[in-house]
């Protein structure tokens, strides 16, 4: 499966919104409660507990902060603008709005060109002075006949007697305009985008992407089957307990930002969290049982010896990463200078990374990299997931 760029999933409105509750909502809500605790703290009544605030990654909240900001700004500016012409959804409801059977009706005989309609409108889609409505922007919330005072707005059912054709009410808007438009504006903004993702792409076609693949979460099926169906709506790394889940860069390549990658840096998948699967709306990660998940493969160990503190550092006894092994696939060797280092057995390793996070070296001896999914693991996931009910839970 070829991975494609998913550019509508940094617009999609519920990936936005994950994104910004995971990345700026929840911090917010963190800081609350710990003002709350400072305060109680203080009173005598330490009745609430302090919550560690943690940045996952610099783009994520740079991406989370610029988008609501961007939507605030259209919202202000242009009204439903973002809603009915830049959401993928909102766009496509638009579409299938261009022709209904009923609609808003402004009876060019009756109507004084007073503005009122126009005014009221939430959607902004009436011209008063061209007397046309856009049907495809229209939400009939029919405030726009309460606001009449002349009844010269009606909600009738289409005929091509009784209302301007589209193409030309869109056309007399354009000119009364004046201006760039509402489609000028999101026909410069795509080719921004475009031209900035062209620039980032190495001229000899190459992919960007880290020379090791990166560890998907568990229940993905490994990049490809993660890079085809997740939207970037980061829920999973909200509700990462080791807050090992973090938004990717380009580890993934161009077309996998955003996507939740393992970086064990701060902590690994642990043994008895299952989250990110059950709060996936789409099914990119697939929901599995801790037994199941104890026994998926999303990456493989590799020793460095240069790096390990026996060789580095010169002492005798570590075994640090053999001792919080889940699964035991690290074992220690005693060798010819009487020291134990580690051995990696693959097929009990499952990739959860507690090797390389309690790795005390600088430079981790430890390092997990991920790994390529067959089919026959897909398919076997896919069965699995399929066999689990489960009910998302969406947290702030």
């Amino acid at each position: 499966m070829r991975p494609r760029v998913r550019v509508p999933a940094l617009i999609d409105p519920y990936s936005l919104y994950g994104r910004v509750a995971t990345h700026l909502l929840q911090p917010a809500a963190y800081a609350l409660n710990n003002a709350a605790a400072w305060i109680a703290d203080r009173s005598g009544h330490p009745l609430i507990f302090k919550q560690d605030i943690f940045i996952r990654s610099v783009l994520a909240l740079s991406v989370a902060s610029a988008s609501l900001l961007i939507v605030g700004f259209l919202a202000a500016g242009w009204g439903r603008l973002y809603c009915n012409t830049v959401c993928p959804v909102g766009s496509l409801l638009a579409v299938l709005s261009r022709r209904p059977l009923f609609r808003i009706a402004i009876d060019e005989n009756a109507c004084v060109g007073s503005g009122l309609c126009e005014r009221t409108c939430k959607a902004g889609c009436i011209d008063a002075k061209a007397r046309t409505v856009d049907a495809g922007r229209c939400v009939a919330c029919f405030d726009c006949l309460n606001a009449c005072r002349k009844g010269a707005i009606r909600y009738t059912a289409r005929t091509a007697a009784a209302l301007p054709s589209d193409t030309k009410g869109e056309t007399v808007r354009s000119k009364a305009a004046g201006g760039v438009g509402r489609r000028g504006f999101v026909t410069g903004t795509a080719v921004s985008v475009a031209a900035a993702a062209a620039a980032a792409v190495p001229k000899d076609g190459r992919s960007l992407r880290a020379p090791e693949p990166p560890v998907s979460p568990p229940g993905s099926a490994g990049r490809d089957r993660l890079l085809s169906r997740c939207t970037a709506c980061n829920l999973c790394v909200a509700v990462c307990e080791g807050h090992t889940l973090k938004p990717a860069l380009l580890e993934y390549g161009l077309s996998g930002m955003m996507m939740p990658r393992l970086d064990f840096a701060h902590g690994f998948c642990g043994w008895d969290c299952n989250a990110c699967g059950t709060v996936c709306p789409n099914g990119a990660i697939l929901p599995l049982t801790l037994e199941e998940k104890r026994k998926t493969k999303i990456g493989r160990a590799v020793y460095i010896r240069a790096h390990c503190v026996l060789v580095t550092d010169g002492v005798q006894t570590c075994g640090n990463c053999a001792e919080h092994c889940p699964t035991k696939a690290l074992t220690l060797a005693e060798e010819k200078d009487k020291k134990k280092y580690p051995r990696i057995d693959e097929k009990l390793c499952i990739g959860c990374g507690a090797c390389e996070y309690h790795c005390p070296s600088k430079q981790p001896a430890i390092h997990v990299v991920g790994r390529k999914e067959t089919r026959e693991t897909e398919s076997r996931l896919g069965r699995q997931g399929a066999a689990i009910k489960k009910t998302p839970d969406f947290p702030v």
